[in-house]
């Protein structure tokens, strides 16, 4: 179990890495401008691809049946998903009415996270079969993919829309080599079974919004901060929070791994092998953002020069703030992913909107007066709200399967 999580956590790593060093060479090449264009980029269409998956990967990935039609029906789902997004970012762009080179940066980003949709649904078939190996190597693949054409293609044009598009031409190389390596468990691909993908859509619709809204609740701070203080303060949040998304990588290696044993022991009623994964993990990310946290502290300053160039070395009070928000935005994303497996989605759907208007709410009473520090504060507010709702979901299923469980038990002994 160790190595599997050591070779994700590293396949994850260079993962983000890749991406990071993206908003790297643009704050040192270009200053908080063109990262605020970035981010923006990133924050409209992420979401949205994320909602196109349904993540219908997870029940891929814990899908108990192995027959050959297995991965037919969440195929043509991805495919069908990917689709609409792609009609709903142009919609978007064309409504936006942005500059050249924002709108065609939009679209390269939704191509790659497009591209980034097929090699999910392939990774989800390679994990039902108990591969992580793929998995593992297509996210190294894709850093290297990020990083190594995205830093050629922006120093030899100093144009982002063209570095943006050679990386969505090196993730369709991975996504091609993520299906070669899959193709023994392919199956048959036609025809296709329109019924069960409407039953499968139907069945990972609330997870795929809960995980939407998840993301959302991130994104909606960025999107106010955009509107109301500018690309260049979005650029200069987005860096200091690149903390977040480095550790979303540490929290989805963890969560992957663990995910099949911790569905496991709740259908299982043991209840206290479940929170025993959970405390155990928590205890490892918390003891890595408290040395997060004191690095701000007490290296803030240099950490900034080196990641984003002197332009960023004043906000190093806002980096420790950030590093501590971070924090608890982990935290709360590691116990939202973890109790997925306690079949509770609609609760846990129900939970996200409040967490989105909880987060729309505070944008918009604290982005407005206090600028990038009111954008950190919302993140205490989400996260805070999201540790809250998920406790309240536990508690919740504890006492809806309490009786089954003890009936079970009965007949068992019996």
């Amino acid at each position: 179990m160790f190595y599997r999580i050591l070779k994700l956590l590293g396949g994850m790593t260079t993962y983000s890495a890749g991406q990071w060093l993206m908003v790297s060479l643009l704050a040192h090449l270009g200053g908080p401008g063109p990262v605020g264009q970035l981010s923006l980029a990133l924050s409209l269409v992420t979401p949205l691809a994320v909602l196109s998956s349904l993540s219908s990967r997870m029940l891929l990935q814990m899908d108990p049946r192995r027959d050959g039609d297995l991965f037919r029906d969440y195929w043509h789902l991805r495919l069908a998903t990917t689709v609409i997004f792609f009609i709903v970012i142009i919609g978007i762009v064309m409504w936006r009415r942005d500059d050249v080179s924002l709108t065609l940066s939009i679209l390269f980003v939704t191509l790659f996270r497009g591209v980034e949709n097929v090699s999910d649904v392939l990774c989800g078939l390679a994990q039902n079969r108990d591969d992580q190996n793929i998995l593992s190597m297509s996210l190294f693949y894709r850093g290297l993919g990020t990083v190594v054409p995205f830093v050629v293609v922006y120093l030899a044009t100093n144009s982002l829309p063209s570095a943006l598009a050679s990386v969505a031409a090196a993730w369709a190389l991975v996504a091609f080599n993520d299906w070669w390596r899959t193709r023994a468990w392919h199956g048959r691909l036609m025809p296709i079974a329109h019924r069960q993908i409407v039953g499968l859509a139907r069945r990972s619709l609330p997870i795929g919004l809960s995980v939407f809204l998840s993301g959302f609740s991130i994104v909606v701070p960025r999107l106010m901060l955009e509107s109301y203080e500018g690309v260049e303060a979005l650029g200069i949040f987005s860096a200091l929070t690149y903390t977040i998304t480095l550790g979303n990588l540490f929290v989805g290696s963890i969560s992957n791994s663990m995910l099949r044993n911790v569905a496991t022991y709740w259908q299982d009623g043991d209840t206290k092998a479940f929170f025993r994964v959970i405390l155990k993990s928590s205890a490892v990310l918390m003891g890595m953002c408290a040395v997060g946290i004191t690095l701000a502290a007490v290296f803030g300053k240099w950490i900034l020069l080196v990641l984003y160039g002197p332009q960023f070395t004043s906000y190093t009070t806002l980096f420790t703030g950030v590093a501590i928000a971070a924090s608890f935005v982990l935290l709360a994303g590691l116990w939202a992913y973890l109790v997925i497996g306690t079949n509770s989605a609609y609760f846990q759907l129900w939970s996200n909107v409040a967490i989105v208007a909880a987060a729309l709410g505070s944008s918009y009473m604290l982005i407005p007066r206090f600028g990038i520090w009111g954008a950190v504060i919302v993140l205490f507010v989400v996260s805070a709200t999201r540790i809250a709702l998920t406790l309240a979901n536990v508690a919740y299923v504890i006492r809806r399967d309490q009786a089954p469980r003890a009936q079970a038990r009965q007949l068992k002994s019996a």
